[in-house]
């Protein structure tokens, strides 16, 4: 019965995501928009060790994706939701109020990995991608970069007064990250002071770990990036389960 539940709520919360042109667009068709557009301009430019700028943008596409879908799509949903009654009711109904959460971030993993099915796909067919690492660390570091963004999500979630503040705020932090994580422009191409200022962006941590393992550098290059996104989602949680309101 609970497991018959479950898969009711993520099925009506899979279609809503699909039913929302926004959420489609910068999920599924943006980040593939982004790749033919930088991989014809940049793609071909060698990075060093047989690798081209195309083989390093495309980890770096999966931190967009992750970034958009925690600090914009998670706190949108979760605070237009609170807006018009929804979580109040789920309160009365005898099922879990965390499933609500949990459905929430699991249908958001999926859209990833859709999202990053589909990055892989395009990047492989017409830019002929080039991987180096390894499946099962890289999977790793997608997983640990998703928990610590979507825990960065709960709280923004739970902080916001109403939806329009969870669009402004959710918005200028996504393309705050967007433009200074090296996501979307080479941080080796900032000033050193930048460099040294977006060292502590979140999803500077993210790039960089999905970067350089992708590449096939070694776990042990990435201590930083490991225990900053593990502290980020283990304060970030512990905040998340404070503040988050399900009431307006």
């Amino acid at each position: 019965m609970a497991a018959r539940a479950l898969r009711t709520m993520f099925l009506a919360e899979s279609r809503l995501f699909l039913r929302d042109p926004f959420s489609l667009f910068f999920t599924l068709f943006f980040p593939v928009l982004l790749l033919l557009l930088f991989g014809a301009v940049y793609g071909s430019y060698d990075i060093g060790s047989g690798y081209r700028y195309v083989d390093a943008y495309v980890p770096a596409l999966f931190a967009t994706v992750i970034g958009n879908l925690a600090l914009m799509e998670v706190p949108i949903t979760l605070a237009s939701y609170r807006d018009v009654g929804i979580l109040r009711r789920y309160q009365a109904t005898p099922i879990p109020t965390w499933w609500v959460l949990l459905v929430q971030v699991l249908v958001k993993v999926c859209m990833f990995f859709v999202s990053a099915l589909l990055i892989i796909v395009c990047a492989t067919l017409v830019f002929g991608l080039r991987f180096g690492g390894n499946p099962l660390l890289v999977l790793l570091a997608v997983l640990l970069s998703l928990a610590a963004m979507f825990a960065l999500g709960m709280v923004l979630a739970g902080m916001v007064p109403d939806v329009r503040a969870a669009q402004m705020i959710g918005s200028a932090l996504f393309f705050v990250m967007l433009f200074t994580s090296g996501a979307a422009l080479p941080r080796e191409e900032f000033p050193p002071w930048l460099r040294s200022v977006t060292e502590f962006v979140p999803l500077t941590q993210a790039v960089e770990l999905l970067t350089g393992l992708w590449l096939g550098a070694p776990l042990s290059d990435h201590r930083v990036a490991l225990v900053s996104l593990t502290a980020l989602f283990v304060v970030a949680a512990l905040i998340a389960g404070r503040v988050f309101r399900w009431r307006v």
